[in-house]
């Protein structure tokens, strides 16, 4: 068994999901995958991750947090998440590529973004909870505040996002030091499920919130065709 489990909660996303997993077994064979039925919103996503943490984790050493709308781009990924984390960090990411600046930093302190979050076995352990609670801001109901808030400074290590060319706008790419993209992920792309045939494309016409859900799974759709000619080398 894998000493790096990398955990999904999955709601009704099979082709993103389909995609990150093609992206793992193609860039890091390494890693056990843990997939997590999940629910609509916050609370089931923390949900399936306490349900892991009840579970037990086996003999894994490292635990990798990975939405199913990621995408691995590089063999370098697994490498720069672990190396830091080898190094003393106790937990390693990339910053929101959505959201004002109160949901990238917070007191002057990086919040990681739960859509690639590894970090310690002993952290993963040790956070209190991973549960959204709705009486906080959004900023600390997300799920990485639990895990990037309370570590001490020094022990996070963290991955701007760039804007690039690869992926469609919308879309954060996290690159290494020496420029190689090592993962992307897609902006609420798990927001809308369904078909993208004739009636909402027509509901689209007459409704100010279908064309919002229908752009964004267009830009699904691009995710989706970048990230496959990636994974098949192309």
């Amino acid at each position: 068994m894998s000493k790096i489990v990398a955990i999904t909660v999955e709601y009704d996303t099979p082709d993103l999901l389909a995609l990150c997993h093609a992206s793992l077994e193609r860039f890091a064979p390494s890693v056990r995958r843990l997939v997590v039925p999940g629910g609509e919103g916050a609370a089931y996503h923390a949900r399936g991750i306490e349900d892991v943490r009840a579970r037990g984790l086996g003999d894994a050493e490292v635990v990798i947090l990975l939405d199913s709308d990621t995408v691995v781009c590089s063999p370098e990924w697994l490498d720069a998440l672990t190396v830091p984390l080898a190094a003393g960090s106790w937990a390693v990411g990339g910053v929101r590529n959505r959201g004002d600046v109160e949901q990238v930093y917070h007191r002057g302190r990086p919040m990681l973004h739960a859509s690639c979050l590894a970090m310690t076995r002993a952290w993963f352990e040790h956070v209190l909870t991973f549960a959204a609670d709705p009486d906080l801001d959004l900023v600390r109901r997300d799920t990485a505040w639990r895990v990037s808030a309370d570590a001490p400074i020094g022990k996070v290590s963290v991955y701007p996002f760039w804007r690039a060319s690869v992926f469609p706008l919308g879309v954060g790419e996290y690159y290494g030091a020496g420029g190689t993209l090592l993962w992307a992920h897609l902006w609420r792309g798990t927001v809308w499920r369904g078909s993208t045939g004739a009636w909402p494309r027509l509901k689209a016409r007459v409704s100010r919130r279908a064309a919002k859900v229908l752009r964004h799974r267009q830009m699904a759709e691009a995710f989706l065709a970048v990230g496959w000619r990636i994974v098949h080398g192309g």
